[in-house]
């Protein structure tokens, strides 16, 4: 299974800001796909099975149709799952966690954060769901129901829970856990499982933003002639028809329930509509972006110019960005620093344009819509870390920087993950702050139109 580190107090640390966002295929066993990785403490012995109460199917048929305390979630058991490990979903979501939105702590300016009211276990951490696409409105809340060892996820927009989960207990050396992706008007979802041996199992579902119902029963199931044995999904994105992925070694994957099928081979799938587009290199190490669908025709839309790498892909059916840099001589890649834009097209070839020189240490792919596209970044040289929103049309860009204090008991505000979502007006992302021993997770949601932007150099 894949051990990322964790957030922990909060991964403030420079190195914490996710690599250089290629694929790492073939070498991970399980990915979990929004960076929260089953805690150890919670793998437990046989010896523990006992403990934990598992509910079984009957139980949970039997109240399916009753009524629900206001406080209840109703966790009903996903089918499919052994005994070791199971999904959980809320049939009432709301109840599991209620926030809402007030000015930033230390008068932040032009800032709201999210504040939790109440949930049924501790917060964990606040990530995005990082599709790819203009998936504007949704985060990913992860919390820890320590007393039962399960995580529980819960897909909120930006005022209501809309959907929520609960994985575990982990037994016997199983792993069960939630991948989400959201894009525009629709919300993608993969369930899994994997255990001893050959043991394992992997469901999804595709739905609507507006209905998510179809979400509760997912119709696809993870088929050998598709994914193989010892292969898993992982980098997820989706539209309201359209599940992408790629495997761990390097398959792209696409899933229209009930039907699912391999597009190519390459990284990081962005889904538009019924199609996927996907970062793509060959043995001589040129990178390209390629597109197809279920039933249509690899299609090879942009090659990156010889002695450059391009990795990143973003898609929002009216932009495609990607982060372009200089190959190294012996086969490393320099940091990537420059972005680049085109408005979107199928068919190809791209009218590319640079759409800003200098990513300032960006290590994670960014986020697209509505015109504009966002990334963080670490400033060296003010020793602060920063959100960014470049207007694709011009490439202007904003900036707003975050208050942090290396000084024994200052002020640390620091950015967990990508951007959740970014519009004309605002850029919404995961913070953590820390204060002495104070600890705080939460989304800041940054007003760009009281910004002003900087011209592309």
């Amino acid at each position: 299974m894949r051990t990322r580190v964790a957030l922990g107090a909060l991964c403030i640390a420079v190195a914490c800001s996710g690599g250089d966002g290629q694929s790492d295929a073939g070498v991970d066993a399980r990915p979990v796909d929004v960076g929260v990785d089953v805690p150890p403490d919670v793998l437990l012995d046989a010896t523990d099975a006992a403990a934990i109460d598992a509910p079984s199917d009957a139980d949970i048929d039997s109240n399916v149709d009753a009524a629900l305390a206001p406080d209840d979630p109703g966790w009903t058991r996903l089918p499919g799952f052994p005994d070791a490990c199971f999904v959980e979903r809320a049939r009432q979501p709301e109840a599991v966690l209620s926030f809402h939105w007030e000015p930033c702590a230390d008068s932040l300016p032009s800032c709201q954060m999210a504040v939790l009211d109440r949930s049924v276990a501790p917060l964990d951490r606040v990530v995005t769901v990082p599709s790819g696409n203009d998936s504007r409105g949704v985060l990913w809340w992860r919390l820890l129901d320590r007393d039962g060892g399960r995580s529980i996820f819960a897909l909120i927009d930006s005022s209501h829970v809309l959907a929520a989960w609960r994985a575990g207990p982990f037994l016997n050396g199983y792993a069960c856990d939630v991948s989400p992706a959201a894009g525009q008007n629709g919300v993608g979802v993969e369930t899994w499982f994997t255990g001893v041996g050959r043991d394992r199992g992997a469901w999804v579902g595709v739905a609507q933003s507006s209905d998510l119902s179809t979400l509760l029963a997912p119709v696809w199931s993870l088929s050998d002639s598709v994914v193989g044995v010892g292969d898993f999904l992982e980098v997820p994105s989706s539209s309201e028809t359209t599940f992408a992925a790629m495997t761990t070694t390097g398959h792209i994957v696409a899933v229209e329930p009930p039907t699912a099928g391999i597009l190519g081979d390459g990284g990081e799938p962005v889904v538009v509509g019924h199609s996927v587009l996907w970062n793509w290199g060959d043995a001589t190490g040129a990178t390209a972006i390629h597109v197809s669908a279920l039933g249509g025709r690899e299609t090879e839309i942009y090659g990156a110019p010889s002695g450059t790498h391009l990795y990143g892909v973003r898609a929002d059916g009216a932009w495609i960005t990607w982060r372009a840099g200089a190959d190294d001589p012996t086969g490393v890649h320099f940091p990537l620093n420059e972005l680049w834009a085109a408005p979107y097209s199928e068919t190809g070839p791209l009218v590319a344009q640079r759409s800003w020189t200098d990513l300032v240490n960006s290590g994670r792919s960014g986020a697209i819509g509505d015109g504009m596209f966002a990334y963080d970044g670490y400033d060296a040289t003010l020793a602060r870390y920063a959100i960014y929103a470049v207007r694709l049309s011009d490439g202007a860009r904003y900036e707003y920087a975050l208050p942090f204090d290396a000084s024994s008991g200052g002020v640390q505000w620091g950015i967990a993950t990508d951007p959740a979502w970014v519009t004309r007006d605002e850029v919404v992302f995961p913070a953590g702050r820390v204060h002495g021993s104070e600890r705080l997770y939460t989304a800041l949601r940054i007003d760009l139109t009281a910004l002003t932007p900087q011209p592309l150099p």
